[in-house]
């Protein structure tokens, strides 16, 4: 979780500061919407890698997996 939060406020302070600086976006747009998505994306991809290493260590339990 904590990795997925850091890529995605990474990307969304990259996006306002140096992608879009001014006028800053307006949630109203389909701009900040896309560059939101990127994020998510971005946070998702970047959190798979831990995700995966804490479900084979037995740490974390796969969706859907029933506990025994």
């Amino acid at each position: 979780m904590t990795i997925f939060q850091i890529t995605l406020f990474a990307w969304l302070a990259i996006s306002r500061h140096v992608t879009v600086p001014e006028p800053p976006l307006d949630p109203t747009t389909s701009s900040f919407w896309f560059f939101t998505q990127v994020g998510l994306a971005s946070g998702f991809v970047a959190a798979w890698p831990a995700a995966a290493w804490l479900v084979g260590r037995g740490i974390k339990v796969a969706p859907g997996a029933a506990r025994t």
